[in-house]
């Protein structure tokens, strides 16, 4: 009995002493913004430190670059959470209103910069009416105030060096709106903007997003030789929708700001297959010089905003749930060496094993491997996301020539960067890898394959 009492007392203290705490983090949390907005130096404070930085603060949710995350070999989430100052953005514009501000799978434009206020992304009539207001009515655009249109394209496209304005003959009206549209009536991007066309991206579903047809052809992983007995070229990384989709390698039609660049998997550009390349030097499995990185954005699934979220400002968010393939590294292996092969200088022997990854040097692994998921799961994959103005290209090339494709290469190739780049690094938890194969020894055969055997019962994730 007294032995209880002092248990219960015990109990009785660490309760008291977890509700104090609790009791100061909710003060905390409540008092800080209160005495922000009471104190307007502070609040000031706080707004300058946002706005001395970059268009948009980038922060990737559960990352931290300086731990490396385990991760399963798919099914798991990457998040961009993307917030923007109001001191950096002008407005969000839209291509035709209604909306305003767009709904799902209408496209909008976060505007951070405008020299000539004439928005070179709404649509040709809204265009046309801003060049009639200020060349033929000789008063400025309603609609977009100090807004000079630019001449289009040339004098020289022009009618007797004039202006496009409309005939006043309802026949010659049509006719002369219909050249015009045809000609393409654009205006120079002069302004700095992060786009966005909120909604999920679903392989095989025709998107919203751009029409049928006219969506990006896919750009699908490395094309490899798999080599076991018989040559075959095999595609790696994920499985992708149709050519009318917007799940693509490449820059993502929903968010085509976003860059995402990974060291390895088939994100790591390699030299393809020739038509008569078989060399059992895999020498089409090679890294370019300057090395080239394929933007990976293209495969994320779900953008989405806030018009004023927690932070109490604008926020973007981009989502991937990863799909098989995408982070996993591109290995080519021989595990039946008879020949042996002189690796480093040194003998790769019978009871060894040969192989490559996304495009580095031939490696000897000493007692062979039973299956890839060794190889696989002793990788640290490392990942760089930031943003750029306008549209971000397919490829980026490592300018610096530092072995890093990184934020600053995009800068160095004359992109303008809106974001801070975010890295994270993470291992991939592979179980029952077999292939691609490669015959590097030359004896016409590569692959034996041991699947791993799998416990009955509950197990605990590594650490």
């Amino acid at each position: 009995m007294y032995k209880k009492k002092i248990f219960d007392q015990s109990l009785d203290s660490k309760r008291k002493r977890y509700l104090r705490l609790r009791n100061l983090a909710v003060a905390v949390a409540v008092l800080v913004p209160m005495l922000l907005t009471a104190n307007p130096a502070a609040a000031q404070v706080d707004q300058k430190r946002w706005c001395y930085g970059p268009d948009i603060w980038l922060n990737m949710v559960d990352a931290n670059r300086w731990v490396v995350n385990i991760e399963q070999a798919n099914g798991w989430q990457i998040t961009a959470s993307m917030t923007i100052p109001d001191c950096k953005l002008l407005g969000i514009g839209t291509p035709s209103i209604p909306p305003v501000y767009p709904f799902a799978d209408r496209t909008g434009y976060f505007v951070f910069d405008d020299p000539n206020p004439c928005p070179s992304f709404v649509s040709f009539s809204w265009k046309l009416n801003a060049y009639e207001a200020y060349y033929c009515q000789s008063s400025p655009s309603e609609t977009y105030e100090g807004c000079v249109p630019p001449y289009w394209p040339d004098d020289s496209a022009w009618p007797d060096g004039q202006p496009p304005c409309r005939p006043d003959d309802t026949d010659l009206s049509i006719a002369w709106f219909l050249a015009l549209e045809e000609s393409g009536l654009t205006w120079p991007k002069d302004e700095t903007w992060a786009e966005i066309t909120p909604g999920l991206s679903s392989p095989d579903v025709i998107p919203s997003v751009c029409p049928v047809g006219d969506c990006p052809e896919p750009e699908y992983g490395p094309l490899i030789w798999n080599h076991n007995g018989d040559w075959q070229l095999v595609q790696t990384g994920p499985e992708l929708g149709s050519t009318a989709d917007d799940v693509r390698f490449g820059s993502w039609s929903r968010m085509p700001s976003l860059v995402v660049l990974a060291d390895h998997g088939p994100g790591v550009w390699t030299t393809p297959p020739g038509e008569n390349d078989n060399s059992p030097a895999a020498d089409f499995f090679d890294l370019p010089y300057p090395r080239k990185a394929r933007n990976l954005a293209g495969l994320f699934g779900s953008a989405a905003y806030s018009l004023k979220g927690g932070m109490n400002r604008t926020s973007l968010t981009a989502h991937v749930n990863v799909p098989y393939g995408l982070f996993t590294p591109v290995v080519l292996v021989d595990n039946e060496i008879t020949n042996p092969v002189e690796v480093d200088g040194v003998l790769c022997g019978t009871s060894d094993g040969l192989y490559r990854m996304d495009g580095g040097p031939l490696t000897c692994r000493e007692g062979g491997f039973p299956n890839h998921d060794g190889i696989l799961n002793e990788t640290t994959v490392t990942v760089r996301v930031f943003m750029v103005d306008g549209v971000a290209p397919d490829f980026l090339e490592d300018q610096d020539n530092d072995g890093d494709v990184d934020i600053r290469d995009a800068r160095f190739m004359g992109l303008k960067t809106l974001s801070n780049q975010e890295i994270f690094r993470f291992s991939q938890y592979h179980e029952g890898v077999c292939g691609p194969y490669f015959d590097f020894d030359g004896n016409d055969f590569a692959a034996t394959c041991v699947l791993p055997g799998r416990p009955g019962d509950i197990t605990r994730p590594p650490r």
